[in-house]
């Protein structure tokens, strides 16, 4: 059973030193800094290629990717990192994301037991970085109000739910 990390990033600095945490969960890691602009210019690629030294199981791509009117195309990126894979298992990233331990534990052993499931989830805190601004939502339930980033669930998908 093999576990890959699909990552693209752009200009993710502030974020790509909590990598360090999930790399020992996956087998591979495939991770694109790509944008309609071309790679990082931030020191995001210097701190992948030091991933790539670091871990045998990184590899990082540096392009560009197709511009579609204001939103460059992750898909095409997305199709690429995986076309390059073989592994059983996908999770699917962002560089503003910061996975719970915990739950990327569960998740391995999960997927260990269940290989024949096709949809794993694991949690996670996105900080909606976009190189200008970190987005807080408002929790207004809460009292006192509170603003935090946003947390959700991230999909590891089977190879054999053909995700691309």
């Amino acid at each position: 059973m093999k576990l890959c990390l699909q990552l693209q990033i752009y200009n993710e600095a502030l974020f790509l030193p909590y990598l360090d945490a999930v790399l020992q969960y996956v087998d591979e890691a495939v991770i694109s800094d790509a944008s309609p602009f071309g790679p990082s210019d931030d020191g995001s690629s210097d701190i992948l290629e030091n991933y790539a030294r670091k871990y045998r199981h990184v590899r990082v791509r540096h392009t560009t990717s197709v511009r579609e009117g204001w939103q460059y195309d992750e898909v095409q990126i997305g199709n690429e990192n995986l076309a390059i894979s073989d592994a059983d298992f996908f999770l699917f990233s962002h560089g503003d994301i910061i996975y719970d331990i915990a739950s990327l534990e569960s998740m391995r052993r999960a997927i260990e037991a269940f290989p024949s499931k096709l949809a794993f989830y694991t949690h996670f805190l996105e900080f909606c970085w976009d190189t200008h601004h970190i987005f807080l939502f408002d929790d207004s339930k809460i009292e006192p109000q509170l603003w935090r980033p946003l947390v959700g669930r991230s999909s590891i998908l089977s190879a054999k739910a053909k995700p691309f």
